[in-house]
């Protein structure tokens, strides 16, 4: 069972319907990542015991992003967009070492409709268009105290103060271009996927956006949480309940 909750009441906004054909994509390469693991695991040979505790029993981001990379292309061409996975952005504020990068950047056009006085001669005006998007985990403080549960918001504020100070930057692409930035979140849990498991992190995620946006040293910066989105996944004993959640968040300035 797939289960959404937007982030406003009412009608979902284009841009939170939009994105969530991205969730959705990304749900599919959670789930297919995640069981290809859950296989490979399942049947290995027995782990000595000293050292279970270090085993890998969850899929690696890098692996979700590859396959959200690949399975997200009929739905690009569909949107006249084309992605380019790890992104370079030539920008550093101080320091040496590499620059920072994007985990996926989508690059497409939006054409301006003509005027009704214009000739059919006319071109369309045409401007660049990039959508990034950065991939990762979120995590829950104090699972075991019920009162003082939440989701951890440092991983939000750090991808989101990044897309924000590299919002005006297109470096090494020449050209002006209008970026939109956004923030894909998951968390795979052992739980039921319940419509009040859905609500209890539609909460979270937008209080740890707030929260975000309270401890960023980017004042203007402004963390928007467009939706939520719960699916089962695979699980490997009988009555046994796995749910991946995914949070989706747009950056922009205030």
């Amino acid at each position: 069972m797939r289960r959404v909750s937007y982030g406003s009441r009412g009608r979902p906004s284009t841009m939170a319907l939009d994105i969530e054909e991205l969730v959705l994509i990304l749900q599919g390469a959670i789930e297919s990542v995640d069981a290809e693991r859950f296989i490979l695991e399942r049947d290995q040979a027995v782990v000595p015991h000293e050292l279970q505790n270090f085993a890998r029993n969850e899929s690696y981001e890098v692996s979700v992003v590859g396959k959200f990379h690949t399975l997200a292309q009929r739905w690009l061409e569909r949107q006249g967009l084309a992605a380019v996975w790890e992104r370079p952005v030539a920008h550093r504020s101080a320091g040496k070492g590499r620059h920072p990068t994007v985990d996926i950047s989508l690059f497409g056009k939006i054409v301006s409709e003509k005027k009704e006085s214009c000739s059919t001669q006319d071109e369309e005006k045409v401007a660049k268009r990039e959508i990034r998007l950065e991939f990762g985990f979120f995590q829950i403080l104090s699972p075991k105290r019920l009162r003082n549960k939440r989701v951890d918001f440092a991983k939000l504020q750090s991808d989101a103060d990044k897309l924000y100070s590299l919002r005006a930057t297109a470096t090494p692409v020449a050209g002006d271009f209008i970026i939109e930035n956004f923030i894909l979140l998951w968390r795979i849990a052992n739980e039921k996927n319940t419509s009040k498991n859905l609500s209890w992190h539609q909460q979270a995620l937008a209080d740890s956006a707030l929260e975000a946006m309270k401890q960023s040293i980017n004042s203007k910066m402004n963390i928007n949480h467009l939706l939520t989105s719960s699916v089962d996944l695979i699980a490997a004993r009988k009555n046994e309940h796995r749910v991946v959640y995914v949070g989706a968040f747009q950056v922009a300035e205030s």
